[in-house]
């Protein structure tokens, strides 16, 4: 059964503190995952056996691989940002409180679609395949939704207060 809770303000994800980074590396830690037998028979695509436990079959939910995909845009911005293209404090701030309301919204909507493994003789070696199959809402709807309730910019002063 889902848990609900509220998340607001600054989290310990943001940033790249020596804090925020390690929060990171603990949140990626279960990236790679085992399944049984019986249970890689149930999803829809084959996935690569363990090597050392030839009854379990290695997958990932994709919300892992989604939250590394945002982990490598932070450090990039965060990169960007100390060497020559230096932001300003506010756009800076901007950047990371947009990459941790993408990651807060990655973790309460997750993902869980298995990404499945697959053998390449050339290395030799088992890679995770990037095309993975998701159950998803309807983007259409949501688009649909969004375009009949767009707001009319004409009618909204962002610079004054109504009470």
């Amino acid at each position: 059964m889902a848990k609900y809770f509220v998340l607001s303000g600054t989290t310990r994800f943001y940033g790249t503190s020596p804090g925020a980074n390690k929060a990171w590396k603990t949140l990626m830690d279960p990236y790679t995952v085992q399944i049984t037998g019986q249970e890689a028979k149930k999803i829809s695509r084959p996935t690569s056996k363990i090597s050392k436990d030839p009854d379990y079959y290695i997958t990932n939910l994709d919300v892992y691989h989604q939250l590394h995909c945002l982990n490598d845009i932070r450090k990039f911005v965060a990169h960007y940002n100390s060497t020559e293209h230096l932001m300003d404090r506010l756009e800076t701030m901007h950047k990371f409180h947009c990459i941790d309301s993408i990651r807060q919204s990655l973790m309460c909507n997750a993902d869980i679609s298995l990404v499945h493994w697959y053998w390449a003789p050339n290395p030799g070696k088992h890679f995770p395949n990037a095309t993975t199959t998701h159950i998803c809402k309807k983007w259409t709807k949501i688009e649909e939704w969004a375009i009949n309730h767009r707001l009319d910019e004409k009618k909204f002063d962002q610079r004054k207060f109504i009470d």
